[in-house]
């Protein structure tokens, strides 16, 4: 009896073992798998791209597609008076011509300073220094009586107001995601294409009441109102300084009135909104682009095009008034076609890229 219990129970512990052996081992990366929560579901929406809500999108659109509407109006309104001031002022039509090469030129070069600032300082205190410039720089020409202050104050208006595109587009890279940018920026581009049409117009009538200076002094008029806007609506919008619009803005990006400002998180990090120390706008830094065989070809392309579009237009009332010797109020309404031409494309562009 001894040993049969004995051999039982060897036999038991036998096959425990055996039990052992084959139950698999968990090894410590299985572990720690167990022992981590659950992963999200990867179909979880992802966290939108924007803190602005979309009326309050529209809202700085408007805003900042306004101010930018100022760089086309101040071209072709002044288109008409050229033939009117060279004989005001005494000069030859040709030098009131250069006044449009200098403007032209200015319009070239400074965006690069002040796109590149935008970026870095913000886009509501950029856009505020450049409409004040360009508020300036309207009140001097409206009292000018030279040709020497005429040129310069042409390029100090350009400069204040050039730099408004590329301000208005970089507003609607903030607040939109590339898929949405197509659309808004076709809206955008329309208004910005409505001067051509209207902007000549305007001056015809101006013209036909008060002279040459009232264009200026409709400038003056108008754009302080613009600026006013901007000091008391437009927020912050620059990725780089309050993100997503959810990081509160600090000293001069922050918004007086804060309408179109979305809820902001209490406890975020704030972003330096400021750079350290004096900062220096680098203008070569967009050249970088053109190392690229496509960008140099676009480039091209769209200068070339450029360049015949304002040959024509800066000519095109001068022409008109010498051979036809119409009245400033008829050589602006030659701009018509032209203008509504260019609204209608640009609008139309932008909605087809959408689906292209």
């Amino acid at each position: 009896m001894e040993k049969s219990t004995a051999s039982r129970a060897s036999q038991d512990e036998g096959e425990a073992v055996e039990q052992q052996k084959e139950e698999p081992k968990l090894s410590s990366d299985d572990s720690k798998k167990e022992a981590s929560p659950p992963s999200p579901s990867p179909s979880s929406p992802p966290p939108p791209y924007s803190a602005f809500s979309s009326r309050q999108k529209k809202g700085i659109v408007s805003l900042v597609a306004f101010a930018g509407w100022f760089s086309s109006l101040s071209s072709f309104i002044y288109f008409p008076a050229i033939p009117f001031m060279a004989s005001d002022l005494g000069v030859p039509t040709e030098k009131i011509n250069l006044t449009v090469t200098a403007y032209l030129i200015a319009s070239g070069v400074f965006p690069s300073f002040i796109g590149e600032a935008a970026d870095n300082v913000g886009r509501r205190p950029v856009l505020i220094v450049t409409l004040l410039l360009y508020v300036a720089a309207n009140v001097g020409l409206a009292l000018q009586s030279s040709f020497g202050l005429l040129f310069f104050l042409r390029i100090v208006q350009s400069a204040g107001i050039s730099g408004s595109y590329a301000i208005t587009y970089g507003v609607v890279g903030d607040l939109f995601t590339p898929a949405e940018r197509g659309g808004y920026s076709g809206v955008v581009s329309f208004v910005l294409n409505t001067p051509p049409s209207i902007g000549p117009i305007i001056s015809g009538l101006l013209m036909q009441r008060w002279g040459w200076r009232a264009i200026f002094w409709f400038l003056s008029a108008i754009s302080p109102c613009c600026l006013i806007l901007v000091i008391l609506f437009l927020p912050e919008t620059s990725r780089q300084i309050v993100a997503d619009g959810s990081v509160p803005a600090q000293r001069a990006n922050r918004v007086l009135i804060p309408l179109l400002l979305p809820k902001q998180k209490e406890h975020s990090s704030t972003l330096d909104s400021t750079p350290k120390g004096i900062y220096l706008p680098n203008p070569l830094k967009p050249l970088k682009l053109l190392r690229k065989p496509n960008t140099i070809i676009i480039v091209g392309s769209v200068g070339v095009w450029y360049t015949i579009y304002s040959c024509l237009q800066a000519s095109l009332s001068s022409l008109f008034t010498e051979i036809y010797h119409v009245s400033g109020l008829v050589s602006g309404l030659t701009y018509i076609p032209f203008g509504v031409a260019c609204a209608i494309s640009a609008f139309g562009t932008g909605q087809s890229s959408e689906y292209i």
